[in-house]
């Protein structure tokens, strides 16, 4: 048993060991962790009403926060910080089309900083960064839908800033106020930030009223007059801004922390008023809300004024990682015709899709597996010191010929000191007088010898795993 202990250290070394757990570590985390968090996430069809119609499946993402020029970074190395950010936003967005989606929605918040860029050409180069990040095949012919968040507009902005950031957005990503018809439902994407201005404006105690034909008031009205009748639709409410709550409401078991509270600042407001909200729900009546900027999970029943209807309100996960959340996440819409307004069956299921972090496996597993691995390492070298320093080769002599004597090894450049060796009748030598090396440079030059060594080891174990993660990268966002 011994011999074969020793031959298997013999062959199979730490080295190679270690090889190989890196190597399935990156195939692990970095390939297979993606395409179970896929498996795991299926479009809601089973819970819909029984229809003849395929259903129809929406992909919803809120706060994807594309980094640009202008956005200022407040770590080391922001470039290198930067290609990192987009490359975990390119792969879980090549990894979320291929759910086959019908049709993708963003909820707003597509650009990070975005109102805070004072020249066109810094916008533009924002977007074709965007564009990239998130392209689309053409041949696909899979309809993007945008609406617009504080991020990207602003929020209570001096009159200039606030209609140049409207101008470019509307330039590149479309109407800030638009709806459009997906499987007979009808999809409202509403300007939040601009229905949290006009919510200022009228001030306390006043009524809601359309300061002109652009207003974000005035469009809620039109579209609940034009689904109106027979040809009414269910509607569902899209909002960057979430409804308002009372505070510490809870958000449901997939919430990784805290509530939804109130709160406002300089560009930002976490919940609309109750007087917006109320207007919202009462003037649309939708049958569910989907809201972001929260970056975390939340669920709420919103009940109407007759207290006999509720609306249920899901706040999106934020698809870009975030230091408040250990997952992002996107959301999945399934819709099937309704046959008659009034159906009583469900005919639009939802829900949420998390995937893998790539900071959190970069700084939970890689990070502790190095330091893991280093000091393996360099417990290994230290017990490889030990055992050369203890382990002298022992002189043979012919003791019937030679008898006993006095042998005295001569100076060398190694460092040994010459003592005087003593040897038995039988050849063998006394341990206790042998050649000993001497560490003339002392404990803490052989420390960092050892340290210096064991770094070379930790290159030499993690270089292939490098080498295969870059492929594995690449392999990803091509």
């Amino acid at each position: 048993m011994r011999s074969q202990r020793a031959l298997f250290r013999r062959y199979v070394s730490a080295i190679t060991v270690l090889r190989v757990l890196w190597a399935l570590g990156v195939l692990w985390f970095d390939v297979g962790i993606y395409h179970t968090a896929l498996l795991l996430c299926t479009w809601p069809d089973r819970r819909l009403s029984e229809s003849p119609e395929t259903p129809t499946h929406v992909l919803v993402i809120a706060d994807a926060q594309v980094r640009h020029a202008a956005y200022k970074h407040s770590c080391a190395f922001p470039a290198l910080h930067d290609w990192w950010y987009h490359a975990g936003l390119r792969r879980s967005w090549l990894h979320a089309t291929r759910l086959d989606p019908h049709a993708v929605i963003f909820l707003g918040d597509m650009l990070a900083g975005a109102r805070r860029i004072r020249a066109d050409d810094e916008y533009v180069q924002a977007y074709h960064k965007f564009r990239q990040v998130f392209s689309v095949e053409p041949r696909s012919r899979v309809p993007v839908f945008y609406l617009p968040g504080n991020e990207d507009v602003g929020l209570n902005l001096p009159d200039a800033d606030a209609r140049a950031a409207r101008h470019r957005y509307t330039t590149h990503f479309g109407p800030l106020n638009s709806q459009t018809s997906i499987a007979n439902h009808t999809f409202v994407l509403v300007d939040a930030p601009r229905l949290v201005e006009e919510d200022y404006r009228a001030g306390p105690g006043i009524s809601r009223r359309a300061d002109d034909e652009n207003s974000a008031t005035t469009f809620v009205r039109e579209v609940a007059r034009g689904n109106e009748g027979d040809g009414q639709q269910p509607i569902v409410l899209f909002t960057h801004i979430p409804l308002s709550r009372p505070d510490g409401a809870s958000c449901g078991p997939k919430r990784e922390h805290g509530t939804l509270r109130r709160g406002a600042g300089t560009g930002y407001q976490n919940m609309h008023t109750k007087r917006t909200s109320a207007f919202l729900l009462e003037t649309l009546q939708p049958v569910l809300v989907l809201s972001g900027d929260d970056r975390d999970y939340c669920e709420y029943e919103h009940v109407l004024p007759d207290a006999q209807t509720t609306v249920r309100e899901v706040t999106v996960k934020s698809f870009s990682p975030m230091k408040s959340i250990s997952r992002p996440g996107m959301h999945l819409l399934s819709l099937v015709p309704p046959s008659h307004p009034s159906l009583s069956s469900p005919t639009i299921a939802d829900a949420p899709c998390f995937l893998p972090s790539q900071d959190w496996i970069m700084s939970n597993i890689y990070v502790r597996f190095a330091t893991i691995t280093l000091v393996i390492l360099f417990v290994r070298r230290v017990r490889m010191r030990i055992e050369r320093t203890h382990a002298s080769p022992l002189p043979s002599f012919d003791d019937k010929e030679k008898g006993e004597r006095r042998h005295t090894r001569k100076p060398s450049g190694t460092g040994l000191t010459p003592v005087a060796t003593s040897f038995s009748k039988d050849g063998w030598a006394n341990r206790a007088s042998l050649n000993v090396p001497l560490n003339r440079a002392g404990p803490w030059r052989m420390c960092w010898r050892i340290l210096r060594l064991s770094l070379l080891d930790f290159a030499r174990v993690t270089l292939p795993a490098l080498l295969l993660w870059a492929v594995v990268m690449w392999n990803a966002l091509r």
